[in-house]
């Protein structure tokens, strides 16, 4: 289930997601250090998971929102964009448009790697070495 950990996270990236563009980009760039990028991958990670579990387009908007206000530094983040996309068919959601909609809070740099995973094709989980698991607390990726 959701932590408060999980919850001020998804405030936060509401928060910055609603800031004007250039205001946005100077308030996240925090968000786009080595620093907090495991936090980034770990919190879109639970919220793609989370959203399968709770049937939540909120919490999925939420881990791609993340994604994309990291602008997906490392090899890895840009790896979670699978589960964004995978979680939102699960769902029954257009995944590219999540990732699309996400793109548009990212800066110029972080929304071409956001929109560049929206386009290509074969966006399977296991092609970035994800799969589906059943975890103590439900539905759940892992390795």
């Amino acid at each position: 289930m959701p932590s408060t950990e999980d919850e001020a996270c998804a405030a936060l990236v509401r928060g910055l997601a609603a800031l004007p563009p250039d205001e946005r980009d100077r308030q996240a760039a925090p968000v786009r250090t080595a620093k907090l990028t495991r936090k980034v991958e770990v919190f879109a990670r639970r919220m793609a998971a989370l959203a399968v579990r709770t049937g939540s387009a909120e919490r999925l908007r939420d881990g791609a929102l993340a994604l994309a206000l990291n602008g997906c530094v490392a090899r890895e983040t840009y790896m979670m964009l699978s589960l964004i996309h995978h979680s939102a068919a699960k769902l029954g959601l257009d995944g590219d448009a999540v990732l699309r909609e996400a793109a548009r809070h990212a800066t110029p740099e972080g929304a071409r790697k956001v929109l560049e995973y929206a386009a290509r094709d074969g966006k399977s989980i296991a092609t970035m070495g994800w799969r589906e698991i059943d975890g103590p607390d439900g539905f759940d990726y892992g390795r």
